[in-house]
């Protein structure tokens, strides 16, 4: 009886000395674990932060570029207006997209402007006297959008229209003898026909035969 009782009691006693170790690093184990599982959940958060950052910074950036590229289709850029609706074209899908939504009036007045001459748009019918002693001429007559054209325009509150005064020697005007450019800037509303009256200097040694062309033209929306 003795000896069942001895065993049961040390049975009964704690861990031994290397289930206790065991126990040890178990738990050192799960601590690790633990931490290492926050750390992966701190630099998955990190990760996120940092992409929606990314994508803040890039949408700003694309924004004011869009505005930027809208801001440049101005009657003054005329000059220029190729090589800014150049840009537009080489934009990406999603920035040419971007710039439509925007301002897409202008992506068409910029098309419409490096696509066709003012020649092509407009007729001009002018005629001109000569006054104050033949130093100057007196010009009157209407600036009238193209039947055709008219579609195009008719959703811009007007369109800005430059013409210039040639006068040559001869009526074929192969080199004009003077030439006056933006001689005179006439507004043509939706409705496709302005008139138009301005003076301007003249020299008789510049020939008698002179001619109104319409040089450029801008919608503005």
């Amino acid at each position: 009886m003795s000896t069942v009782n001895s065993a049961k009691a040390s049975a009964k006693k704690g861990m031994t000395p290397l289930n206790k170790v065991l126990a040890i690093i178990a738990v050192a184990m799960a601590a690790m674990t633990a931490v290492f599982g926050a750390l992966a959940g701190l630099r998955f958060y990190q990760a996120r932060q940092m992409n929606a950052e990314a994508e803040r910074v890039t949408a700003q950036a694309n924004s004011i570029r869009v505005s930027s590229w809208c801001a440049k289709v101005t009657p003054d850029n005329v000059p220029r207006i190729d090589e800014i609706y150049g840009e537009y074209r080489a934009f990406e899908q999603e920035m040419r997209d971007a710039v439509d939504a925007e301002c897409p009036g202008r992506v068409n007045a910029a098309y419409m402007v490096s696509t066709y001459r003012a020649a092509e748009m407009f007729t001009a019918s002018i005629e001109c006297k000569t006054i104050k002693d033949n130093t100057a001429v007196s010009c009157t007559g209407t600036v009238t959008t193209k039947t055709e054209k008219v579609p195009s325009l008719a959703n811009y509150s007007n369109t800005t229209v430059k013409l210039s005064l040639e006068v040559s020697t001869s009526q074929n005007f192969t080199i004009p003898e003077h030439s006056t450019p933006d001689v005179v800037t006439v507004t043509v509303p939706p409705s496709g026909s302005t008139t138009v009256e301005f003076e301007a200097s003249y020299d008789s040694a510049w020939g008698d035969f002179y001619k109104v062309p319409v040089t450029s033209f801008f919608p503005n929306d």
